[in-house]
């Protein structure tokens, strides 16, 4: 259901109980002030292989490569990076308000941890990580519209499941975002024959 989606559509997909996708980056530009909360009837994401990684979004790194691809002038990559500037900075500030950032914590990673800690104690039915965004990947997987001017779909992940399963920074934020979704209200998934995962 993202993109141009048609009422009746929406309504057939909540009668056959179908979940919807609620993508934070999306909704971040949208309200940068106000809480992630997808539905339970969602899956929830903060980015997708046509959008910006998170580290990307977040410093803005995809307004350059667009406006580098000539998908953007000057001009509206301007605007572009003045908007994501306040967005970035409401987002800093209600994280911290609401406690789910440190007051000196600007780092992507702190800042995506933050985001799906949120996610995580949300009603949405999953919460779905890009595995790059967990280490500030900045080059998005795949930039709508191009064919030649970037290499989509085609790069090989910078690090093997061992040295992922080695990184305590990177499991860090997995364990939050594990730790979210045990709380009330958070939905904790479960496995077949009732075990949790």
């Amino acid at each position: 259901d993202l993109g141009t989606v048609e009422p009746a559509l929406e309504r057939s997909l909540r009668t056959h109980r179908v979940a919807g996708m609620r993508v934070a980056v999306f909704d971040l530009e949208s309200d940068p002030a106000g809480t992630l909360e997808p539905p339970a009837t969602s899956v929830a994401y903060v980015d997708t292989h046509d959008t910006a990684t998170f580290a990307g979004f977040l410093g803005g790194g995809e307004i350059d490569l667009r406006e580098s691809l000539g998908m953007l002038d000057a001009a509206a990559a301007t605007a572009s990076r003045r908007r994501r500037r306040r967005t970035r900075l409401a987002l800093l500030a209600r994280l911290r308000r609401e406690r789910l950032l440190g007051r000196r914590d600007f780092d992507e990673r702190a800042v995506l941890a933050a985001v799906l800690d949120e996610l995580g104690a949300s009603p949405a039915e999953l919460v779905i990580v890009n595995l790059e965004d967990l280490w500030g990947e900045t080059d998005p997987h795949n930039v709508p519209g191009t064919v030649d001017g970037h290499v989509n779909f085609a790069r090989r992940l910078q690090y093997t499941l061992e040295e992922l399963e080695d990184d305590d920074a990177l499991l860090a934020v997995l364990d939050r975002l594990d730790a979210a979704r045990r709380r009330p209200g958070g939905r904790e998934p479960e496995r077949e024959g009732g075990e949790r995962r």
